[in-house]
């Protein structure tokens, strides 16, 4: 046993005698176990308590867990300290509860330290370590817990003494540690031998009161907590018990008994709780409701659920029926009559007094019976001593006077000790027939009231599972109904999804549809600056052509000139004339004409040619520019058209796709719906936007059909579809805006 000092927080006051927890093993998240604590305060100062904190506490733990659930509660390594009062410091006490655990059965934390450190291997085998040392701590525990806590003589264990010790460690025996309650003495004691007493129960006159049928047995004496077992030194009579102690400890010790009986035998009543089989791995599954498993994660979880209910019913029915069942133990009352009879005759104060006078007569007469003795030899004495002197004379009577005051101190003595034994033995013989008379009369009791008891367990048992078979039925028949509904919720999920999937594969083919409509207006953009290229290239041909003609109407008159001398030549020379003029024109300079008249017919020959070739030229320039014209414009226009023609698929297709959106985003979350009608007053920023732009995305997409609120909207909306060729979608444009719309009516009849 080793001996240390501790630190301990000063804010806290423990007391002079504490506990220590550790290595704890008790589970503080069970739910009891914090019930517990926090009934006591929440023991702030743990691991440290003091003597009464841990004596609640585990009485605590014995019966709301140990009792109820049969369960043993592992503790931990409890530790007994003490403080010095010089120092103020605390030290180890020597004693541990090692491996400390509570059982349904545990008396107190007492008994079972005190048993263990008893039963403890290595105590009894270390040498070093003798019975008084253990015996001290131990008789420092008991009485520390006598002084700090609310513990009752009767609930602190009875040592025993060292040769009962002694004889447990040579034979390797347990020794069973009881409270002093279920005791009437040490387990192991030497007799005591009685002095023969002068006055027998025989000799006593005959009192009214039930004659004791047991042995004439005194009852062994009880050793006193905190104090070891002293032997006596010399063979003087033991010191009886008192009347008080003898008519009161034996029957407190069979109620006490007989209520612990009742008890465990209220207590093995249990109510069987049916439950559900359920897959752990299921309660452990995150699912939604479009999930494969979704229905039979929830059946699972509700199952639990319902395990738990049931096993709380099982729980509460058990624990109604032990009060009912306690109520019926109270209500058996065993009748007492015969009892309270003999317990309300006052019968010890008349043989008290019949003792006490027949005691004091018969040592008066003994007393006068020495006395004439004494002074008989008194008398002889005087007479043979009559000559000696005066001083012997007074001697003598000095010594007279001695004896007899010592001889009277004496008698009165043996006198009061002889009443005393004689009373408590006489009285612990009836009380010991008392007893057994009121141990036979509750043994009858307590058969009755388990008689009593075990019928109504039965009634009770039958009851409490029929009720909670009902409850089964109930909760599967929910269970079922609840299943359905969960079919439903994941096949209604299923078709949300699928409609969403294909809300979102439509918004992505009009996202395409958008991509589309923007590389047509590009292409729009690139072609309209293609067509204005044209006409300035148009325009310009159109200047040449001006000049060109120009030129052709000066060359007009000599041109019919000279068509009519022409016309004067004949076949052969206009052919000469042709041939020459066209050999001269790849000649870079002409030979100089010589002053003939054949020369200056060939000068005009060749004139005419040019002439003639002039006006090819200008003809197929002229017919060039307005050919390249017609085309540009003609080309404008059909790109123009497929322009318009794509918009106006493109606009319908993304109408149609955001149509088929907003149906499934509606069919989806009742939600969407909520926030579709909370934005019913529409925003017209973005239309007028686009229409200013000269597009119709944002009609199609928003506003189809719609009412657009103003005669300037509604007209430019409308002016936007005939100019794309749709004249039906601006007929139901001007419909749905009524009262707003005239203009548009009149553009449309114009059409």
């Amino acid at each position: 046993m080793s001996w240390k000092f501790f630190k301990r927080d000063p804010s806290i006051d423990l007391g002079a005698y504490f506990v220590e927890i550790q290595n704890e093993r008790i589970d503080f998240d069970d739910p009891v176990i914090q019930k517990i604590v926090d009934d006591l305060g929440g023991l702030a100062s743990w691991p440290q308590l003091t003597l009464q904190q841990f004596k609640d506490f585990t009485e605590q733990l014995r019966v709301k867990v140990a009792l109820s659930t049969g369960e043993i509660v592992e503790i931990g390594d409890v530790n007994y300290l003490s403080v010095d009062p010089d120092t103020n410091k605390a030290q180890d006490t020597g004693l541990s509860w090692d491996d400390a655990t509570v059982t349904p059965n545990m008396e107190n934390f007492v008994v079972s330290t005190i048993e263990q450190v008893l039963n403890d291997e290595d105590i009894r085998v270390d040498e070093q370590i003798s019975y008084p040392q253990i015996e001290n701590a131990m008789v420092q525990l008991i009485s520390a817990a006598e002084t700090l806590t609310d513990f009752d003589d009767g609930d602190m264990p009875m040592l025993p003494d060292s040769d009962a010790y002694t004889t447990a460690l040579e034979e390797n025996q347990k020794l069973n540690i009881q409270p002093r309650k279920f005791t009437d003495g040490p387990s192991v004691s030497a007799p005591v031998e009685k002095p023969k007493q002068s006055l027998e129960i025989n000799d006593l006159p005959s009192a009214s009161m039930p004659e004791p049928t047991v042995a004439d047995k005194p009852l062994a004496p009880s050793v006193p907590l905190g104090v070891a077992p002293i032997a006596p030194t010399a063979p003087v009579a033991p010191a009886e018990p008192s009347a008080k102690e003898v008519a009161t400890s034996e029957p407190a010790t069979v109620k006490a008994m007989t209520d612990n009986a009742l008890l465990d035998k209220i207590q093995q009543f249990q109510v069987n709780v049916p439950s559900f089989s359920v897959d752990e791995q299921l309660l452990t599954d995150t699912v939604a409701p479009e999930d494969e498993r979704y229905v039979d994660v929830m059946v699972a979880r509700q199952k639990a659920e319902a395990n738990q209910v049931l096993s709380h019913a099982a729980a509460d029915l058990t624990a109604a029926t032990h009060r009912d069942l306690m109520k019926v133990a109270t209500q058996a009352k065993l009748n007492t009559e015969e009892i309270d009879k003999l317990l309300s005759d006052d019968w010890q104060a008349p043989l008290t007094k019949q003792i006490a006078h027949k005691q004091q007569q018969a040592f008066a007469n003994r007393l006068a019976e020495t006395r004439r003795n004494l002074t008989a030899a008194y008398d002889d004495d005087v007479a043979r001593e009559n000559t000696r002197h005066d001083n012997t004379l007074a001697d003598l009577k000095r010594q007279y006077d001695v004896d007899v005051d010592k001889l009277t101190t004496q008698n009165e003595l043996d006198r009061e000790r002889t009443i005393e034994s004689e009373t408590a033995r006489v009285i612990a013989q009836q009380s010991l027939y008392i007893d057994k008379e009121i141990a036979t009369l509750q043994q009858q009791a307590e058969e009755l009231a388990t008689h009593q008891i075990i019928d109504e367990m039965v009634s009770r048992q039958t009851e409490a599972e029929g009720i909670l078979a009902d409850a089964l039925e109930d909760i599967s028949g929910k269970i079922e109904n609840d299943r359905q509904q969960y079919l439903s919720e994941h096949e209604s999920a299923l078709e949300a999804r699928r409609i969403a999937d294909e809300a979102t594969a439509k918004n992505l083919q009009a996202q395409r549809a958008n991509y589309d409509l923007a590389a047509l207006e590009t292409s729009k953009h690139s072609l309209e600056a293609e067509r204005v290229s044209l006409q300035e290239k148009v325009v310009k041909l159109q200047a040449e052509s001006a000049k060109w003609q120009a030129q052709a109407e000066g060359k007009q008159s000599d041109l019919e000139r000279l068509t009519a001398r022409v016309a004067e030549l004949t076949q052969g020379e206009q052919q000469t004339a042709l041939i020459a003029a066209l050999a001269g024109s790849r000649q870079p300079e002409p030979a100089p004409a010589a002053p003939t008249a054949k020369n200056s017919f060939v000068k005009g020959a060749l004139d005419s040619a040019a002439i003639l070739l002039g006006i090819g030229g200008i003809g197929y320039g002229t017919y060039h520019v307005v050919d390249t014209q017609n085309k540009a414009e003609a080309s404008v226009k059909a790109a123009e058209a497929s322009y318009n023609a794509k918009t106006v698929v493109l606009q319908k297709q993304l109408k149609k796709s955001v149509q088929s959106s907003e149906k499934a985003t509606k069919t989806s979350s009742s939600s969407a719906t909520a926030s579709s009608k909370a934005t019913s007053k529409q925003d017209f920023s973005q239309l007028d936007a686009d229409v200013k732009n000269g597009s119709l995305k944002s009609y199609y997409q928003s506003f189809d059909k719609a009412n657009l609120a103003t005669e300037e909207r509604t007209l430019a909306v409308g002016k936007l579809l005939i100019n794309a060729k749709q004249l039906a979608d601006a007929k139901q444009l001007a419909a749905a805006n009524d009262g707003h719309s005239n203009q548009l009516l009149a553009l449309i009849n114009k059409q």
